[in-house]
């Protein structure tokens, strides 16, 4: 009995966190999901279309919990991994690291007005007006 209510926690414990952060681009974006391999490589700086779509991140501060999971969950890296090897990459010139927005609001406004960008927010019930939503699979 013991193992399954672990079992349980645990499995909900990932759902919560899966679900604390959305992936959003805006509604005239040709995209409507993307793999988790290519998101990685999004703001990774690894890759910068996907499906015929050109995407460019932005993000909030670490210190949102959203970015947090998405860093951990989406990205499987630790914040000080992703910012070390962003830092990196700055410094040696290779690429530019993810554009920073100050608040879920301001990522919203942002990517309604820069259709070829992709950014993270809290998870809501549904996305906001003017942005959409990616299905990541």
């Amino acid at each position: 009995m013991k193992f399954i209510l672990i079992a349980l926690t645990v499995l909900f414990s990932q759902f919560a966190l899966a679900s604390e952060y959305m992936v959003i681009v805006s509604e005239s974006a040709g995209i409507n999901e993307i793999n988790k391999n290519d998101l990685k490589q999004v703001y990774l700086g690894q890759k910068s279309n996907v499906g015929g779509v050109s995407l460019t991140p932005s993000i909030l501060p670490t210190a949102f919990k959203a970015t947090q999971n998405f860093i951990k969950e989406g990205m499987g890296m630790s914040r000080a991994e992703f910012e070390k090897y962003w830092m990196e990459k700055e410094m040696s010139g290779q690429a530019t690291p993810p554009k920073r927005q100050t608040t879920p609001n301001d990522m919203i406004n942002f990517i309604k007005s820069n259709p070829s960008f992709i950014g993270v927010i809290p998870s809501a019930d549904k996305a906001p007006a003017g942005v959409k939503a990616l299905k990541v699979l």
